[in-house]
């Protein structure tokens, strides 16, 4: 069903799919795609990958009226991928241990990120983490702890993936805002206003994190599962 203007879609789906199947949908793939998915070491993150692109290529052709094999990618000037005749359209893809996400809106730039939730090395919160997000942690709960961290490092990623190339941001550019219970609001970018961050429940596990430029009203943000790529092989 296409979008309104003013919604922000995000589709779940699972990339964990039989070997069997993957033929269903590499034809859904460009060439680049294939080469991209050959260079990978493991047959399982090639899977992922194509999984990923064949979902990204079918949702956005239904947004569209294309076939998948016929969306047409290219790079914005900020160095985000876009669509190339519907430049309207804002998306934005993550994967991550076999779950993907993808966000669309017609309304507003949109970043997204999703991690599965695992304990980081050692010391590696201080490598994208500035000294008063980590005073914020370590009031965080002993036992939530770890999701609190990878929600951080996912929420960074979502604003690099926001914003594109165009500022060259690395994760110690960006300072969170975290509310009083610990949530995650909204983003500084280089010590200027930046923008609004929402947590997702896209599956359990995982933290996903959406990074848009402008306040979102609940009503505006629809989460779905999606089973297209299943569909597609009955």
């Amino acid at each position: 069903m296409p979008m309104t203007a003013k919604k922000i879609r995000v589709f779940t789906w699972s990339l964990d799919l039989p070997e069997s199947d993957a033929v269903d949908f590499m034809s859904q793939l460009s060439s680049d795609e294939h080469q991209r998915a050959r260079r990978l070491v493991k047959k399982e993150d090639a899977l992922h990958f194509m999984a990923a692109r064949a979902g990204l290529r079918m949702i956005l052709g239904a947004e569209i009226g294309e076939s998948p094999r016929d969306v047409t990618f290219q790079l914005s000037p900020s160095g985000k991928p876009r669509l190339a005749n519907h430049g309207d359209m804002h998306f934005n893809l993550s994967h991550s241990s076999g779950h993907a996400v993808l966000v669309l809106s017609r309304q507003q730039p949109v970043g997204i990120d999703i991690e599965r939730i695992r304990t980081l090395a050692s010391g590696i919160e201080t490598q994208f983490l500035s000294s008063e997000e980590i005073a914020r942690l370590t009031h965080v709960p002993a036992s939530a702890r770890t999701a609190s961290l990878v929600a951080l490092w996912a929420a960074k990623e979502a604003v690099i993936k926001l914003y594109g190339d165009s500022r060259q941001l690395k994760p110690g550019d960006i300072d969170l805002n975290l509310d009083g219970t610990g949530q995650i609001t909204s983003a500084r970018v280089a010590g200027e206003v930046g923008c609004t961050l929402t947590s997702l429940d896209a599956s359990p596990g995982f933290a996903c994190m959406l990074a848009h430029s402008q306040p979102l009203d609940a009503s505006e943000l629809v989460v779905a599962r999606w089973q297209g790529l299943r569909a597609s092989r009955t």
